[in-house]
């Protein structure tokens, strides 16, 4: 799977899924990162079903 790319940027990188807040057992809380313009993005409904790895713990 792709990651989407950068709107802000000229270049149109793609953007870097931040997991740094995500921890072992608890929700996947993540956003995309931007290497080039440092811009955080929330992720979209359908990204966070496509780009989560693990199920949610209850």
């Amino acid at each position: 799977m792709t990651p989407p790319t950068c709107p802000a940027c000229p270049t149109r990188p793609p953007l870097w899924k931040d997991t740094s807040t995500t921890a072992p057992g608890a929700a996947d809380h993540w956003h995309w990162h931007c290497v080039g313009c440092r811009t955080l993005y929330e992720p979209t409904a359908s990204h966070k079903v496509r780009f989560t790895y693990a199920p949610l713990r209850r």
